[in-house]
């Protein structure tokens, strides 16, 4: 893909799992930033530990927007390991891509996997700590916008399979996570 369309310079990259690959508008979405979709089904953050230099490094992105984490805990690596994981990939962005900042979007609530909620809280509190200590670093709470009235996962917000997000689900996360990145880089 990189050969037949060159990405382009000075985007701010997406990475991560299938809700990343499969946001289609999210060139459109994410404007006036220049982005780059390097999302990849089924990811873990192993995965993208793994593939680093590949689907990160090459890019010399100045920010990256990181989901992953929800196919770790539904694989029962817990959120401790799952956490230790994203530790990896924010070590190899500083060692490698030194002053670039990381936005992770957390664990989205889900009809599919509500059985793995606390778990998946515990996840994204950890995040939101690790946010707090490095101005680099930047937790996107989606959690509570995703959810109803009454503090379930919004089914009008997903396709069928309950697990992935529709064009409603990713209105919801381009205005907090586009907000998020204009805060950022002061536009």
């Amino acid at each position: 893909q990189d050969i037949t369309n060159p990405p382009p310079q000075d985007s701010i990259l997406f990475t991560g799992s299938s809700s990343i690959r499969f946001w289609e508008s999210l060139e459109e979405d994410m404007k006036p930033f220049v982005t780059l979709n390097r999302g990849f089904g089924g990811a873990h953050i192993a995965h993208v530990n793994y593939h680093f230099e590949d689907v990160v490094k090459n890019y010399n992105p100045k920010g990256i927007v990181f989901f992953c984490g929800t196919n770790d805990i539904a694989a029962l690596k817990g959120p401790e390991e799952t956490i230790n994981d994203l530790k990896k990939f924010l070590n190899q962005v500083k060692l490698n891509l030194p002053g670039v900042p990381v936005f992770i979007i957390g664990i989205k609530p889900t009809m599919a996997r509500e059985y793995l909620r606390d778990e998946e809280i515990e996840y994204n509190e950890a995040v939101s700590d690790i946010s707090k200590e490095d101005s680099l670093i930047t937790y996107i709470n989606i959690w509570d916008a995703m959810l109803t009235e009454n503090g379930q996962p919004n089914s009008d917000l997903f396709v069928e399979d309950n697990l992935h997000i529709n064009a409603k689900g990713y209105e919801i996360w381009t205005k907090i996570v586009r907000n998020e990145l204009i805060n950022y880089f002061d536009l």
